[in-house]
C-alpha cells in the first residue's frame, strides 16, 4: 500500500484489540484517529487504486452498437 507508506502507524506485536463480538476494532480506532484531511487522503488513495485497476479491465468496458 504505496499510499499509506507515510500514514500507517508501524505494526505492533501485541495482538489487535477485539471488541465483545470478535470483530478488531485496530483499523477502525486507526482511521478515528486520523483527521478528516487525512481520511479523505486514505480513501482518495483506495478510491484510485479501485479507477486504476478497472479503468483498463475488459470486464468495464461498454461495447458501444453502431
Amino acid at each position: 500500500m504505496w499510499y499509506l507508506a507515510g500514514v500507517l502507524p508501524p505494526r505492533d506485536p501485541a495482538p489487535p484489540c477485539a471488541a465483545d463480538d470478535g470483530v478488531d476494532v485496530t483499523l477502525i480506532r486507526w482511521m478515528l484517529s486520523l483527521s478528516p484531511e487525512e481520511r479523505l487522503a486514505v480513501l482518495q488513495g483506495f478510491a484510485d487504486s479501485v479507477t486504476e485497476l478497472t479503468h483498463d479491465s475488459t470486464a468495464t468496458k461498454v461495447q458501444r452498437s453502431t
